[in-house]
């Protein structure tokens, strides 16, 4: 009879294991980061195709109105100049979204009633919450109860005199920019951490959202960047390094998009657009 041999396998010792958790646990530190790299490398680039969809309405909206681009919200003291004071997200509504605006009926949020958007008078707008609309969302926006994330440059600037905090910029024709490709008409919405402006405009007095989606006064650009007094100016409303830490995505008034570094963005003399008509 012929014996038969077992050959034992050696086990790993309590050591080796130890190692290859280590390794294994080394490797998934290093590969975590990069991984969190790479989705934040595609959320700014899903933001940036966001932005660059509304520089093509803002080129629509011109060629359909008589060159006008929309700047800020209506001037209530002026209604003669109504017309001139269109919220942006309002104006490019109809060139971002097939789907019709709509308004809450009830304090459930669950009926609704849809109009028109391209009557931009209509009351309506002061209830609709803009929650549809996608391409005025940014992923790497970390306020989700915000709907819009982005804002415009409403700076009035004169000849020869320091920006005027007193008035808001009306809309200019797009030929009254000196050089579109160098016009920052807009950046990346604050992140509102404390709710201060999220309060204000969607709990307590629900102002109408497109109204606040502007930049008017020199401390919304160089300002603190968080604080408990967004509502009342005493912050900035942009964000100046959303993204990578290098700065935040910016529109050009000729549709281009690019990322701007955050001293560029604070800095007020870059958002003089030099479009100075006196008329107002």
């Amino acid at each position: 009879m012929i014996p038969i041999r077992v050959r034992r396998c050696s086990a790993f010792t309590l050591i080796e294991l130890l190692v290859v958790i280590s390794i294994i646990a080394l490797l998934i530190g290093l590969l975590l980061p990069a991984l969190g790299m790479a989705r934040e490398h595609a959320r700014a680039g899903t933001c940036m195709a966001h932005m660059k969809h509304i520089g093509y309405a803002l080129h629509s909206y011109s060629t359909e109105f008589n060159e006008f681009v929309p700047r800020e919200g209506k001037y209530h003291d002026r209604p003669n100049l109504n017309r001139y004071y269109y919220p942006w997200p309002r104006a490019l509504h109809q060139y971002v979204t097939e789907n019709l605006p709509y308004y809450d009926l009830g304090p459930d949020q669950t009926s609704f009633e849809t109009f028109s958007n391209t009557n931009l008078d209509d009351s309506r707008w002061f209830n609709y919450r803009y929650r549809d609309i996608e391409v005025y969302k940014c992923p790497s926006h970390p306020n989700r109860l915000h709907q819009i994330h982005y804002i415009n440059n409403g700076l009035l600037t004169r000849r020869d005199r320091p920006a005027d905090q007193t008035i808001r910029h009306p809309a200019a024709r797009i030929t009254e920019f000196i050089r579109p490709s160098d016009q920052m008409y807009m950046a990346e919405f604050t992140d509102d951490i404390d709710n201060s402006i999220y309060h204000e405009q969607y709990e307590v007095h629900r102002f109408p959202v497109d109204f606040w989606h502007d930049v008017w006064a020199e401390v919304h650009v160089n300002g603190p960047e968080t604080g408990s007094d967004g509502i009342g100016g005493n912050v900035a409303r942009i964000k100046s390094d959303r993204h990578l830490g290098t700065g935040s995505n910016t529109v050009f008034v000729d549709s281009h998009v690019e990322r701007r570094s955050r001293d560029t963005l604070k800095d007020v003399n870059n958002w003089d657009d030099r479009t100075y008509n006196e008329w107002w």
